[in-house]
């Protein structure tokens, strides 16, 4: 058995049972090493991007890690926008990148770069790890420090020898000894990134016959009583507060425990902008996602006092803006993260739930209030991320919002969460006719929209429209462009349909995103995927058009006109679908849409409609 070999069984024994490939000549050992491993599914994709998002949309869906295969310093190059969206999403993926072999790299071989792969991959990954032996040992250890780091938060290398780890601790090369906790503090994300020499695949190794299976740290972390005891005081405290969610505090039983505390201390409750996932529909609890635009996100959290974050970081604009301020909560504002990462986001909810139900019903909000919270003291002073005024907010300017963009429609002075979804006028099996704009698509949408049904959503500028429509479908699951690296809905899709093969997946992906991956039709079509791709044709890069308008920058002119518009040449999304072997349809009219979309749905396998919006 050679370290290939070794290295994808290793893998395969510890649950990683699909790996995404777009490999070259120095990964072809792994490659082969994939036809000898069982329980190994080897899916290939045209270009690195579509890799690394499918192995993102794979994470998220099946909540642990797939693999993906890149070749050397260029391929992850050009994987590394999906593989940033993955970092923000906290997906799990293991990105194993081949290299020249060892004693090769002294010649500056032509696919060498200027900067190292270690150092490319350091800047999406949480930790990067090279192999400098193939002893069974260093192997054991790559494996199982990678599986550890993303599923636990934490990697033990004590003791193991040949592991090269610069990349992910910033200590000298020479120091395979170093400190995990250090880097357990830096730990943004969960992609682990393994380096593969060539020789280190190709060598001939004495390796014991038996596999190793390393046992995961699933012990649940202890609670933070203290954190959880001050939220109780600021929720019974009379304050206006605001829990904001995001990660798997949107998953249906953390949604639903939220919705009973806002329910008893009148809290209100956002979705952070773009969720990883969100389980909604059905009788699951409808939660308003906070505004991309910062003078909407301004807005809903203003008057907030206290703003409780659960598994997502304070909000900030995506974007600076002359006059508006870069930190959304408002000024003065106490804000305090009472979970996130690797924490027991269900057991802190539950416990705070309890404490609220209990606390309420043996005294009054008010005594509750000082009973629990006399200081600005928390216990844990790292659990603050501290108040506004204290991190020096800027003046809270707020510009006219431009009149393309609609807030959601809801109205920010009520939240509509209050233990059951939101009960729209129109009903689910009527839809317009007529012409065909993101409103009456997204009506249709979601009218149709089936029961456990995925949606990724890439459809920037046009995708609000669905969201909204769908709030009272059946139950289904949403997910986001959560980095904001456009290229991801396509090959998210692919990951996602893998991961879930029993479940209908709808990709809502707008005209000029598109184009960035549209090699993932070819895999949808040779792994005989069920994905409906909606391509949301508006001809622009309207998003953009939109931020020149709210910055009063002039777009009249040949070149603010010319890059923000894809009309000339016409892009046939329907012809590039068929010829890559996806049944596709343009559509241009609600009748035509509706009868495509319930067609698709209708059945199995990769299915494209162009809908051009007017």
């Amino acid at each position: 058995m050679n370290g290939a070999q070794f290295f994808m069984s290793t893998l395969a024994s510890n649950g990683v049972s699909v790996c995404f490939a777009n490999p070259g000549t120095s990964e072809l050992h792994l490659v082969e090493a994939i036809d000898s491993t069982e329980g190994m599914r080897g899916v290939l994709t045209l270009f690195e991007g579509v890799a690394t998002g499918a192995a993102d949309g794979y994470g998220r869906m099946a909540d642990r890690p797939a693999a993906v295969l890149l070749h050397l310093g260029p391929g992850l190059a050009n994987g590394l926008a999906n593989l940033h969206n993955a970092r923000r999403a906290g997906s799990p993926v293991i990105c194993i990148v081949g290299e020249q072999a060892l004693y090769h790299r002294k010649y500056d071989p032509p696919l060498n770069m200027l900067s190292s792969i270690e150092s490319l991959a350091s800047s999406v990954s949480a930790v990067v790890l090279m192999p400098m032996t193939n002893d069974e040992e260093t192997l054991k250890g790559i494996v199982s420090e990678a599986i550890n780091f993303i599923t636990t938060g934490y990697a033990d290398t004590d003791s193991k020898s040949g592991l090269y780890s610069e990349a992910a601790t910033g200590f000298d090369s020479s120091d395979t000894d170093y400190d995990s906790d250090y880097i357990s503090t830096r730990a943004i994300g969960r992609v682990a990134t393994i380096i593969m020499p060539a020789n280190i695949s190709w060598t001939d190794t004495s390796l014991s016959d038996e596999l190793p299976v390393y046992t995961q740290d699933t012990s649940v972390k202890e609670l933070n009583d203290d954190v959880i005891q001050t939220v109780a005081g600021l929720l019974g405290s009379g304050d206006k507060t605001c829990l904001l969610l995001g990660g798997r505090a949107l998953r249906e039983h953390p949604i639903r425990t939220v919705a009973h505390i806002a329910s008893l201390t009148g809290a209100r409750l956002f979705a952070e902008t773009l969720p990883k996932r969100i389980q909604r529909g059905g009788s699951i609890p409808s939660i308003d996602r906070l505004g991309y635009l910062p003078e909407i996100a301004i807005d809903q959290l203003s008057g907030i006092e206290n703003l409780i974050l659960v598994d997502t970081p304070a909000p900030v604009s995506f974007f600076a803006y002359e006059n508006v301020p870069s930190s959304l909560a408002p000024s003065g504002c106490r804000v305090i993260s009472i979970a996130s990462g690797f924490d027991d986001i269900e057991g802190t909810l539950d416990s705070l739930s309890e404490m609220v139900s209990k606390l309420y019903e043996t005294t009054s909000a008010s005594d509750l209030a000082s009973a629990t919270t006399n200081s600005k003291s928390v216990g844990s002073s790292d659990a603050f991320v501290g108040s506004e005024e204290d991190r020096g907010s800027e003046a809270q300017g707020t510009d006219q919002i431009s009149s393309h963009v609609v807030d959601h429609d809801h109205d920010h002075n009520h939240n509509h969460v209050v233990g059951q979804s939101i009960d729209h006028a129109e009903s689910r099996i009527s839809f317009p006719s007529g012409k065909l704009d993101s409103d009456t698509l997204g009506r249709i949408f979601g009218a149709l929209l089936p029961e456990r049904s995925i949606v990724v959503d890439e459809g920037v500028s046009e995708g609000i429209w669905p969201y909204i429509h769908s709030v009272n479908s059946p139950v289904h699951d949403w997910l986001c462009l959560s980095g904001g690296a456009i290229g991801q809905g396509m090959p998210l899709s692919i990951g996602v349909a893998i991961a879930c093969p029993d479940r209908k997946v709808i990709n809502l992906e707008a005209d000029g995103s598109a184009m960035y991956t549209i090699q993932s039709l070819w895999t949808q079509a040779r792994e005989s995927l069920d994905v409906v791709t909606i391509i949301l044709a508006n001809r622009s890069y309207q998003l953009l058009q939109i931020e020149m308008d709210r910055m009063s920058i002039d777009r009249s002119g040949e070149y603010a006109n010319g890059l923000t518009g894809i009309a000339s040449p016409e892009i046939d999304y329907v012809g590039i679908a068929r010829s890559m072997g996806v049944s596709a349809v343009k559509v241009d009219d609600a009748d035509t849409f509706a009868a495509t979309f319930s067609e698709a749905l209708s059945v199995y396998g990769p299915y494209l409609i162009e809908a051009i919006l007017s």
